[in-house]
């Protein structure tokens, strides 16, 4: 009798207790397949806690996602929840190849005046291994109106701490060899040193077609670049140039500033200032400016942004005038200016256009500002971008540009360009140029096609 009143009175006291605590349910976790990965965070819960599960791929696998009870549930590795009853989760993975083929093919083929090709790539690459194992080989094969005019072969790898790769260029139509490269880096973690080697060998160079060689050594560690060039010219290795530059430093009030400086053999080449967020104000508005001094030009490009409307930079290009003699500044003379505004959402992926934009260039002395692409007798021209969505999760892009120049026919237009890219299907790409000018037209379809 005496045992019986010690129950009832355990079950008195205990009672309370336990409707007082909180529920505890089992969480179980499972991988598959079973030798797909590693999954942790299983276990027995308090109701309320969270919990994250997480799963972790073996080498030669990936992780998809978590399901239960067949409904996916999270494709992040690492799921989180708030435990309100016992579940059953199960992380899927899938094989990760060992080898993959892929490729490309890029053309443009002009169509008038005269049907002509003039270029027709084709990319061929073959990856295989798994992880940081991983090795790559790509063929190039490029094709003209004048036949198969060039063989590339490429492979990049790594080998232990060491990232390797390797080149070399043919002449099919010869044939002949043409060139080769040969790359090493490396990664030193306790200085978070980069140490790049380049070595590039040229069967001909110049007007003379002598063997020629280069050799470049890159050193990194952020935010500190420095590049050293040497060439040999069968004379003997000799001094190029270095190249020095420091990024991403820091003033107050946000503003950043870029520095590059190089030396050639000659001596000075020149120095560029970048700086950004410079005199920031109120609403979003800052300006970028740089500032490049070289041994041909001096130029001043200044960058108003005002964010989430868009960006207007003016660019002035020129050469500072100085009086050797008397060793005095006596002026400035301007080649050109260019002013371009960039406006709305950047460009889909795959697309030429970076931001939709308008640019006008006015040059003064167009013959050294050959990177415009003026013709002879132009000095001026607007060119238009436009872009957006297409389908495949592609965009479409369409540009628009007019020259001008002393012999130009209505209102100066010497030639008028017309471009225009869409997506086909989710890997290919179609596009058509359009150019009138006074000495006749062209009519152009080009594509790019991944496979």
């Amino acid at each position: 009798m005496r045992k019986v009143w010690l129950v009832v009175l355990c079950l008195a006291v205990a009672a309370p207790l336990a409707l007082g605590a909180p529920a505890r349910y089992r969480i179980v976790v499972k991988a598959d397949p079973p030798e797909g990965g590693v999954v942790a965070g299983g276990g027995v819960y308090a109701e309320g806690t969270s919990v994250t599960v997480t799963a972790t791929p073996r080498v030669g696998f990936a992780f998809v996602n978590w399901t239960e009870e067949d409904q996916e549930v999270s494709t992040s590795p690492e799921y989180t929840f708030t435990v309100t009853a016992s579940r059953t989760l199960v992380a899927h993975f899938v094989p990760v190849p060992f080898a993959e083929i892929g490729g490309r093919w890029i053309g443009r083929l002009q169509l008038l005046p005269t049907v002509l090709l003039e270029r027709s790539l084709f990319d061929l690459s073959y990856t295989f291994g798994r992880g940081n194992q991983k090795w790559n080989m790509e063929s190039s094969f490029l094709f003209t109106d004048a036949g198969f005019i060039s063989m590339t072969s490429r492979f990049t790898g790594a080998f232990g701490p060491f990232r390797i790769g390797a080149g070399l260029s043919f002449d099919p139509s010869v044939p002949a060899y043409k060139n080769a490269t040969f790359m090493v880096s490396s990664y030193f973690g306790e200085y978070r040193l980069w140490v790049d080697l380049w070595v590039r060998h040229y069967a001909k160079w110049g007007l003379a077609g002598t063997p020629y060689m280069t050799y470049e050594l890159c050193l990194h560690s952020p935010p500190i670049r420095a590049t050293l060039v040497f060439d040999d010219d069968c004379t003997g290795t000799k001094f190029k140039e270095v190249t020095g530059r420091v990024a991403g430093l820091s003033l107050c009030c946000g503003i950043t500033y870029d520095v590059e400086l190089s030396f050639t053999k000659s001596g000075f080449d020149y120095i560029e200032f970048e700086v950004k967020n410079l005199f920031p104000l109120c609403c979003g508005i800052s300006f970028d400016a740089t500032v490049t001094f070289s041994v041909d030009e001096k130029s001043v490009s200044i960058q108003p942004k005002w964010e989430g409307v868009g960006t207007a930079c003016l660019k002035v290009y020129g050469d500072v005038l100085w009086d050797e003699n008397q060793m005095i500044f006596s002026g400035i003379d301007i080649y050109g200016f260019r002013i371009r505004c960039e406006f709305g959402d950047p460009c889909p992926r795959r697309t030429a256009i970076r931001n939709p934009f308008v640019e006008f260039v006015t040059a003064f002395a167009p013959e050294k500002m050959g990177w415009a692409g003026f013709e002879e007798g132009e000095f001026e021209y607007i060119k238009l971008g436009l872009c957006g969505p297409g389908c495949c999760g592609a965009g479409y892009t369409l540009s628009f540009s007019a020259y001008f120049g002393d012999t130009g026919g209505l209102f100066g237009f010497s030639r008028i360009l017309w471009s225009a890219s869409v997506p086909l299907l989710a890997n290919l790409q179609v596009g058509v140029s359009l150019e009138v000018g006074q000495s006749g037209s062209t009519f152009k379809v080009n594509w790019a096609w991944e496979f």
